[in-house]
C-alpha cells in the first residue's frame, strides 16, 4: 500500500470545497466538520519507450514520449459511516489514451458494520472493479510493481473496461486469527471506450455498449505474507453497428477467471497469477463466435534496501488455448500466427531517491504480438522484438 505525503489546501479553499460537498450530500453536517477529514493526493508521471521494430504507446520505434499519466484524488467524511471520494485523471499512452481529462471513480462509500475483527459496507457511483492483485491501484505508478503490468492479464489496451465501471459495489472483511478474509461483489456497466479495435481489430462503424455486467473477489491475506485470491467476472456487451457495417447487431459475452498467488518475505517478493477468458460472439458474425483465452505470469522481486529494488518477470498470453501457436487462426484468416500469442521476458530497476520521486527502468524481450494496440501498429509487424521503457513519477 503507498503512503502518500498529506497536502493541505489553504483554509479558505478548504472551506469553499467542503461547503460545495456540503450542499450536494443535502446539508448533512455543518461544513466545519468537515475540514480535518478532508484530503487530497495525486501523482505525475512521464515515461520513455524505444522498441526496435513494433510499437508500444506511440510511435516507440522512433522512440516515443507519448506516455504520461497525471491525476488527483480527493476524499471527504460527511459522516463517521460515509466517504465520498473520487479521481480526475490524464493518461496518454499512444492511440489508446488521448490524455483526455476522465473520471476514473466517483463513489459514495457507506460502511454499514465496523467492529475490530468485522467490516462491510456498500459503494455506490463509479467504483474499482475488484479483479486480480493490481487492478484496483493500477493507475497510481507508485502501486504497480513495474511501469507496465502484466499484459497478459492486465491489458493496457482495454484499461478502460476493467478499470471502473458504474454502479455498486458490496464489501465485507473479516479477521480470523490476525489474517484478513476479502469479499466484493460488484454490479454495474462497464467503461466501452475503444474498445472495438481491441475486439475487431479496426475501427469499426458501430459501437460496444455495455449491459449490466459483474465481478467478483474473495481474497485471503495471511500475516505470515501469502496472498491468495480468486476473481470472476461477466461482462456483457451489445454491439449496434453503424452504417454501413460488415458486423452485425449482437452480443458478447467475456468471462475471466483469474487466480492470484503473493507471498511477500519482506526483501524478497514472488507473485504469480493465471487466468482463462472465455469469449463468445453472438449476432455480430454471421457464425457464433466461441474461444477460450488462456495467461499467466510469475514474477521476483528483491529489495535491495529501502531506496532500490529489481524485478524479473515471465508473462504469457494465449488467444485461444486451443490454438497456442496461431495455426489455425493463419490458415482461416491470412493473418500472422504471433498475433495470437506473446512470451514477454522482463527485468526491471526501481529507485525512490525520495518517497516523492520514484524512477524506473525496464527491458522487455518478447516473442509475439497479442497484446499490442492495433491503432498503433498499422505497418506489418514482427515477431520478436524488444522494448525499453523508463518513467520518472512524482506524488503529492
Amino acid at each position: 500500500m503507498t503512503v502518500f505525503v498529506k497536502s493541505r489546501l489553504s483554509k479558505p479553499l478548504q472551506r469553499s470545497l467542503v461547503a460545495l460537498l456540503t450542499l450536494l450530500a443535502g446539508g448533512a453536517t455543518q461544513a466545519n466538520d468537515w475540514l480535518d477529514s478532508f484530503q487530497y493526493q495525486g501523482f505525475i508521471g512521464q515515461g520513455y519507450i524505444k522498441t526496435d521494430t513494433n510499437n508500444f504507446y506511440g510511435n516507440s520505434a522512433s522512440g516515443s514520449l507519448d506516455f504520461h499519466e497525471i491525476g488527483i484524488n480527493a476524499s471527504i467524511r460527511p459522516l463517521s459511516n460515509l466517504q465520498l471520494a473520487g479521481q480526475l485523471m490524464s493518461r496518454r499512452a499512444g492511440e489508446t489514451d488521448d490524455g483526455d481529462i476522465r473520471v476514473d471513480y466517483a463513489l459514495a462509500d457507506l460502511n454499514a458494520i465496523s467492529n475490530t475483527v468485522s467490516q462491510a459496507g456498500l459503494r455506490l457511483g463509479r467504483v474499482k472493479i475488484p479483479f486480480g492483485l493490481y487492478n484496483e491501484t493500477r493507475d497510481v505508478p507508485f502501486t504497480r510493481p513495474s511501469i507496465f503490468l502484466p499484459q497478459s492479464i492486465y491489458f493496457d489496451r482495454t484499461r478502460q473496461l476493467a478499470l471502473s465501471a458504474d454502479g455498486g459495489q458490496i464489501y465485507m472483511d473479516r479477521l480470523i486469527d490476525d489474517n484478513l478474509l476479502s469479499f466484493q461483489l460488484g454490479i454495474g456497466q462497464l467503461q466501452t471506450g475503444g474498445l472495438e479495435y481491441a475486439v475487431f481489430g479496426l475501427d469499426a462503424p458501430g459501437r460496444l455498449d455495455s449491459e449490466v455486467s459483474y465481478a467478483a473477489r474473495l481474497l485471503f491475506d495471511g500475516q505470515d505474507g501469502l496472498t491468495v485470491a480468486l476473481t470472476y467476472g461477466i461482462a456483457d456487451l451489445q454491439y449496434k453497428p453503424g452504417s454501413p457495417d460488415p458486423f452485425g447487431a449482437g452480443d458478447m459475452r467475456f468471462k475471466p477467471l483469474v487466480l492470484s498467488i503473493q507471498y511477500d518475505a519482506g526483501d524478497w517478493e514472488l507473485t504469480s497469477e493465471m487466468a482463462t477468458r472465455s469469449t463468445r460472439l453472438s449476432g455480430i458474425t454471421p457464425t457464433e463466435t466461441r474461444f477460450i483465452g488462456e495467461s499467466y505470469y510469475l514474477q521476483g522481486i528483491y529489495r535491495f534496501n529501502p531506496a532500490w529494488q529489481g524485478l524479473m518477470r515471465y508473462d504469457v498470453l494465449y488467444t485461444d488455448r486451443n490454438d497456442k501457436d496461431g495455426s489455425a487462426y493463419a490458415a482461416a484468416t491470412g493473418g500472422p500466427a504471433y498475433s495470437r500469442f506473446a512470451k514477454d521476458w522482463t527485468v526491471g530497476l526501481r529507485w525512490l531517491p525520495h518517497r516523492q520521486w520514484m524512477v524506473s527502468g525496464e527491458f522487455h524481450h518478447v516473442d509475439g504480438t497479442a497484446w499490442l494496440a492495433v491503432p498503433d501498429n498499422p505497418q506489418p509487424t514482427e515477431r520478436i522484438w524488444n522494448m525499453f521503457s523508463a518513467e520518472v513519477s512524482y506524488r503529492f
